[in-house]
């Protein structure tokens, strides 16, 4: 009788996983924490049902590199520059402030400079899987706060790419040297620019070929081998697989093709992608976890408090109203899933210790288990902090009050790309209108537009 352990081991790991992830969605948890706590249970530290764990680490990598593959698909250049206040300013503010506070805690602690970098990159980090999800389920990816979340994981999908890149170059150097840190940077850009060129010259011709044939199982096979193939060459220049996989997934992004990719791809990326979850919760040491208890509980009540600040101050610096920022704080607060990929790299290059390694494992999964009930509550308590905090809910382009003689008017809630579509129909045909907006730059423009406009809160009661 034919013994493969690896589908053995494929099967047991499968088989654990599907009962949790049923029983964790059915309470309201993502099913990426169950799939790190499938890990916790059939991995070493476990009950110890997988054998091959060199087999799934494999498969795990596959997963990371279809997973920066689609996100590279989804990351559209035209995308970010919609939201580029909130993507640039608010994403890149949030990132370099974290990292700095964080940098400058663990240093104060004792640890190593490479050990302080790692650990403001791994803080920094929300979860874009499980924000974006939670978004899509509740219809509030388009709101005011959903655009702004969406902007700051964005910079932060495209931030991962530096990270990666300067961790490497702290691993190869053994410590913080800045002309190895810079000649890796150089490197990576060189090596990027040329990927870059030749991919957006050859990949239209080959995808045009492909079509032609009108054979989806040509087209799919294709996909895999423009995926894999450029992961195969960045590493050619010393740069890690997942990073040729998102450069790739850039470079279609803009095509025609790209939405079909996505769909094609998808599968794929979601097998190989669980499995990279439970191979990290494989890794968790559960006696670690139940004897540190509670230093890891408040380690990470300290890590969703300081984020949900960094961004709460950040969104008021935006000209964002203070409970908006108060609720992205909350969204955005937890510690994300490419953040296991840096502790990963970090273990890799002997810069994590095993206990602070453990740490940032176990961190990572509570927080992440504890992301969806912020979510849910982020409403009331951004509401209540923001009242408790004298928040206004007219800003100086709303001070005065709306015509009370007005009657038999249109009110729009909300002046994105709809509101702004139906408001310039409004005046033209001469219908009297009222807009409302969160966003006090939409209530400027509004106004300029020769608009009725004020800045406020349209669920709120009294306003």
């Amino acid at each position: 009788m034919e013994n493969i352990p690896i589908l053995r081991d494929f099967v047991i790991l499968i088989a654990v996983c599907v009962p949790i992830s049923i029983l964790f969605v059915r309470i309201g948890i993502p099913t990426i924490v169950g799939f790190l706590v499938t890990g916790v249970v059939i991995g070493p530290f476990g009950l110890g049902l997988v054998t091959e764990m060199h087999s799934v680490e494999v498969l795990a990598e596959i997963g990371v590199v279809l997973l920066l593959f689609t996100i590279g698909l989804e990351f559209s250049l035209s995308k970010m520059l919609k939201i580029r206040r909130e993507a640039l300013y608010g994403g890149g503010l949030q990132v370099t402030v974290t990292v700095l506070l964080v940098l400058f805690f663990v240093k104060m602690t004792g640890f190593s400079l490479p050990v302080a970098i790692l650990m403001g990159f791994i803080v920094s980090l929300s979860s874009t899987a499980i924000a974006m999800k939670l978004l899509l389920d509740k219809a509030e990816l388009n709101s005011s706060h959903g655009n702004f979340s969406v902007g700051i994981l964005l910079f932060q999908d495209l931030a991962v790419v530096f990270m990666v890149i300067v961790l490497h170059s702290l691993g190869e150097s053994g410590g913080v040297e800045v002309l190895a840190i810079a000649k890796g940077l150089g490197i990576a850009i060189i090596a990027i620019t040329l990927i870059v060129l030749l991919a957006s010259k050859l990949l239209p011709k080959l995808f045009q070929m492909v079509l032609r044939l009108r054979n989806r199982e040509v087209f799919i096979l294709t996909i895999v081998l423009v995926c894999m193939g450029t992961a195969i060459v960045t590493s050619l220049f010393g740069l890690s697989l997942a990073l040729g996989a998102f450069i790739a997934g850039i470079v279609i992004s803009e095509s025609e093709y790209s939405e079909q990719i996505v769909s094609d791809v998808i599968p794929f990326r979601d097998t190989f992608s669980s499995v990279f979850f439970i191979s990290i919760g494989m890794l968790l040491e559960f006696k670690f976890f139940i004897y540190n208890l509670p230093q890891l509980i408040l380690i990470s009540i300290g890590i969703l408090i300081m984020k949900a600040l960094i961004i709460t101050v950040i969104g008021r610096l935006l000209r964002y109203p203070i409970r908006l920022s108060i609720q992205v704080g909350l969204i955005l607060a937890q510690v994300g899933e490419f953040s296991f990929i840096l502790i990963k790299m970090g273990k890799g290059y002997d810069i994590l210790s095993e206990p602070l390694y453990q740490t940032m494992l176990a961190v990572s999964i509570i927080t992440m288990a504890i992301a969806p009930f912020l979510f849910k509550a982020s409403g009331s308590i951004a509401y209540t902090l923001g009242g408790f905090l004298g928040a206004r809910e007219l800003n100086r382009e709303s001070a005065k009050k709306p015509n009370a003689k007005m009657s038999n008017h249109v009110l729009i809630v909300g002046y994105g790309v709809t509101g702004q579509n139906l408001s310039k129909v409004l005046l033209k045909t001469g219908i009297n209108h009222i807009i409302i907006d969160m966003n006090a730059d939409r209530v400027k423009d509004a106004v300029k537009e020769k608009h009725k406009a004020f800045y406020g809160d349209a669920s709120h009661h009294d306003f």
